[in-house]
């Protein structure tokens, strides 16, 4: 049996939850959950695994619980704030497996890290071969319209999305681009605050789509030319499909991350927002970067990266 302990709290929104369930796929063990208060309802109810909703945010109180009474493998922990005193301990008596998003070093566990941060060392594992990803086919574009999709994800704190729609506007405006050429496709998460404000700046634009609250976005990502988008598990989404993506930094953590996603030729980086008009620019007029961007994407990417990664865990499970 595996414990797999997950921050799930809506406000994160479900990046940490979907890339372990797609862990957890290619596991043939059993295996339980330990998730946030609160949260089973809204997450889990069509999972055949039992799953614990814990005391309190960080809590590890059931787990230590129930882990008295339990045979397992391993615990792997995919939290956005490691405890890393409780990890210790727990490391001290059970293969530990750290889920990250960015290099940590903690003694006596197997830490896996879901980019592309090229550092070779003992126990870390991260890079393109470790990317959980089911690969996905494209609709053709029968209309030949430029479909661009704008998102951020649950929360967008940062107000990104307004930003480059603003860009875009403003782009419309002084002629860059044919506004009859191009849709735009926004997509907000239910944590997106002051979407009003947003319906307004694009009402006077019958080529701006609004949508709010998708549990999935596939039937976007089927069509869309090319996203704007943070270097988030949505980033890993649009890979599947193979989508030249335009990425933007929301927070310190991405910051680090985008030059090492540039350095893949997988995507496109934007700096500022001089920086972002020009990307735009280039993949609205250029077919052959948007090819050579796809070209790249499905040589460096493929299905396979999940089952590497429990591979791994399963390794080290045997020579802990």
């Amino acid at each position: 049996m595996y414990f797999i302990k997950v921050s799930s709290n809506p406000n994160l929104g479900k990046g940490h939850i979907n890339r372990c369930l797609r862990i957890r796929d290619k596991i043939k063990s059993e295996v339980t959950w330990f998730i946030d208060k609160g949260t089973k309802k809204l997450f889990f109810n069509d999972i055949n695994d039992k799953v614990y909703e814990e005391d309190s945010k960080n809590s590890f109180h059931k787990l230590e619980k129930k882990i008295v009474t339990s045979k397992i493998k391993a615990i792997i922990i995919d939290e956005v704030h490691l405890n890393k005193k409780k990890i210790k301990k727990l490391s001290q008596n059970y293969p530990v497996i750290l889920i990250l998003d960015y290099y940590l070093q903690v003694s006596n566990t197997l830490r896996i890290c879901l980019h592309p941060i090229p550092r070779i060392e003992k126990d870390f594992l991260s890079g393109f071969e470790y990317f959980p990803l089911y690969k996905k086919k494209t609709l053709s574009n029968i209309e030949k319209k430029i479909k661009i999709l704008i998102a951020f994800g649950n929360i967008d704190s940062k107000g990104l999305t307004e930003k480059v729609i603003k860009i875009i506007i403003d782009l419309f405006s002084n002629n860059s681009i044919d506004s009859k050429k191009v849709d735009i496709n926004i997509v907000l998460g239910k944590y997106k605050k002051k979407k009003y404000l947003i319906k307004k700046s694009i009402s006077l634009y019958s080529n701006f789509y609004l949508y709010s609250n998708l549990e999935k976005l596939d039937k976007l990502y089927k069509s869309t030319t090319f996203a704007i988008g943070a270097p988030g598990f949505s980033h890993l989404e649009r890979i599947e499909y193979a989508i030249p993506t335009i990425l933007l930094s929301q927070n310190k953590i991405q910051k680090n991350l985008l030059s090492h996603w540039e350095k893949s030729k997988c995507c496109l980086v934007a700096k500022n927002k001089y920086d972002l008009k020009s990307k735009i620019l280039i993949l609205v007029k250029s077919k052959i970067m948007n090819n050579k961007l796809k070209k790249n994407i499905n040589t460096k990417f493929d299905s396979e990266g999940a089952l590497r990664i429990v591979r791994k865990i399963e390794n080290y499970v045997k020579s802990y």
